[in-house]
């Protein structure tokens, strides 16, 4: 909303110098023409935008991943994420404690929570529209394959989420009935949960993979 974008703005003037506190005169500081001469971005998810490039291509891939996961993730999800990086000693939760540092997210517990809707929108645009089936994919993929099978249940409905927003680029029949089983158990769980809804969504799902 407008907050946020007016947050964002005088922090983005603060980055570039373009805003200071004079410590001779005990007020904030700036040059009218330098700023009207800028080219500045006019709405919320601009404004993120330009500031999430400034950032580094680590950091800002770990956003891209963070946003497939909606508002919020939990470190007990994102430890099992981009395997790409752990050859270079690199994991999840450094990449979005730099976002935390900017601004972009917030931590509590270990939750990562993205500070405005707006922001996640913004990161989640950032992947190429044709690309992100394919990353919700991986990232479903990558949870089912490296989460123990005793463990699984812990991250269940999460992967199974994940792998139905990239079921239509599966081209293994193997994998759709794989999916299959495990919308089955995601909606076993949730009638377990007395969320009869989401369980009737899924069974639904399951049965319409195997038509």
């Amino acid at each position: 909303g407008n907050g946020l974008f007016v947050v964002q703005f005088l922090k983005s003037l603060c980055d570039e110098g373009l805003l200071t506190f004079s410590l001779l005169s005990r007020q904030w500081e700036w040059d009218v023409d330098v700023l009207t001469s800028r080219d500045m971005a006019d709405d919320v998810v601009g404004l993120v935008t330009m500031k999430m490039l400034k950032l580094d291509a680590n950091a800002l891939n770990g956003l891209k991943i963070a946003s497939c996961l909606g508002s919020q993730c939990d470190e007990s999800t994102i430890k099992y994420l981009g395997s790409e990086y752990e050859g270079r000693g690199i994991g999840l939760s450094p990449m979005l404690d730099v976002a935390v540092n900017e601004g972009l997210m917030f931590k509590v517990g270990t939750t990562y929570n993205f500070a405005h809707d707006d922001i996640q929108k913004a990161a989640y645009c950032m992947i190429p529209e044709a690309e992100r089936k394919y990353v919700h994919l991986q990232i479903g993929r990558e949870l089912c394959s490296r989460v123990q099978p005793n463990q699984l249940e812990t991250v269940l409905i999460i992967a199974v989420d994940q792998l139905f927003r990239g079921a239509d680029v599966i081209t293994s029949r193997d994998e759709v009935i794989r999916l299959a089983r495990l919308a089955l158990r995601a909606g076993d769980a949730a009638i377990a949960a007395s969320a009869f809804l989401p369980a009737s969504f899924y069974l639904l799902q399951a049965v319409g993979l195997l038509e």
